[in-house]
């Protein structure tokens, strides 16, 4: 039997999976761990590792798979954790956080709709940090799978051998240790979902400038000022993030100099495909506002992309990108 465990990228969500692997362990040779995200990527990898027990490790699950778990009456595992906390545990160094910021706010938006899903226990790092046996204890009992006091003190024991633990405090160490704007860009595009882990609803979530890149020039951050100078072209995109299921206004908040008011510019929102656009021309030097409302259907959810392109050759001018929010409505 495959056992599911849902959660972010980082070190409480890895417990989790090897906590039920080793739960799992007396039915198989070995608790086996595969990384699946759809019922046919869990096929495959089912398959190619002749894996009939084992752990199904999902961070940006689909709604295939949620709705395969709700059909079959399946009980699973959701792993929450500070999004902070994931990113600093995943970044690993300092400088490497911009990068994995849209791989932890898109783990987010996907594992939103499993908090409530029928069938799902959901355990959070602050409280098995506080007390990892009885957060494995309720792993078993929720699971099926029989384990007394024991053998749950052996399994978080040896884990914690291998370094492997919900160690929260070592988490924050991480983040504190980034670098201040990291942090800051890190916290407009995650600490909108923290609320929502915690039982509320979904904050409004920012995307920073750095989170975007030059369109012709795509390994190249769009961090500042965007010489329009040139032929007609895409001058900047990204970041590539899926957000929750609802409703959504997109407000992208773009900058432009004197010269650039004399162009027009092609604003596009974009994911498999192209969900809006717009062309717009600005009146005068300084910020202009496009505003996208969005529905994300969490069976066609993707990565969001915003474009930004010139229409026509340009001698001179500049733009930027101030910021984009996204707003949920209920």
């Amino acid at each position: 039997m495959l056992y599911f465990v849902v959660g972010l990228p980082g070190r409480f969500a890895a417990w989790c999976d090897a906590v039920v692997a080793h739960l799992v362990a007396p039915m198989a040779a070995s608790g086996a761990i595969i990384a699946a995200d759809t019922p046919s990527e869990m096929a495959e990898c089912a398959v190619r590792s002749n894996l009939s027990h084992g752990v199904v490790s999902s961070r940006r699950p689909g709604s295939r798979l949620r709705a395969a778990l709700s059909e079959t009456g399946r009980s699973f595992i959701v792993a929450l954790d500070d999004p902070r906390h994931a990113l600093a545990d995943l970044a690993g160094e300092p400088l490497a956080a911009a990068a994995v910021i849209p791989t932890i706010a898109s783990s987010c938006g996907a594992v939103v709709p499993y908090v409530n899903a029928p069938g799902a226990l959901v355990v959070r790092a602050a409280e098995a940090a506080a007390d990892p046996v009885a957060t494995a204890g309720a792993i078993a009992a929720h699971l099926d799978r029989d384990a007394d006091g024991a053998a749950l003190a052996g399994i978080v024991g040896a884990l914690a051998a291998q370094g492997i633990g919900p160690d929260t405090a070592a988490s924050q160490a991480r983040w504190d240790a980034l670098d201040a704007d990291q942090r800051a860009w890190a916290e407009g595009a995650l600490a909108g979902y923290g609320g929502c882990f915690a039982g509320g609803p979904v904050a409004p979530l920012s995307w920073a400038r750095n989170l975007f890149f030059l369109g012709d020039r795509p390994d190249e951050r769009a961090s500042w000022i965007i010489d329009i100078t040139g032929r007609a072209r895409c001058l900047l995109q990204g970041p590539g993030i899926m957000i929750a299921p609802g409703n959504w206004t997109v407000g992208v908040k773009l900058l432009f100099s004197k010269e650039a008011t004399e162009h027009e510019f092609l604003v596009e929102l974009l994911s498999d495909r192209q969900l809006a656009a717009t062309t717009v021309r600005p009146e005068r030097e300084g910020r202009l506002d496009v505003d996208f409302p969005l529905t994300v259907d969490e069976d066609g959810n993707q990565p969001l992309t915003i474009r930004l392109s010139s229409q026509r050759a340009a001698f001179d001018g500049a733009c930027a990108m101030d910021v984009t929010v996204l707003t949920p409505h209920r």
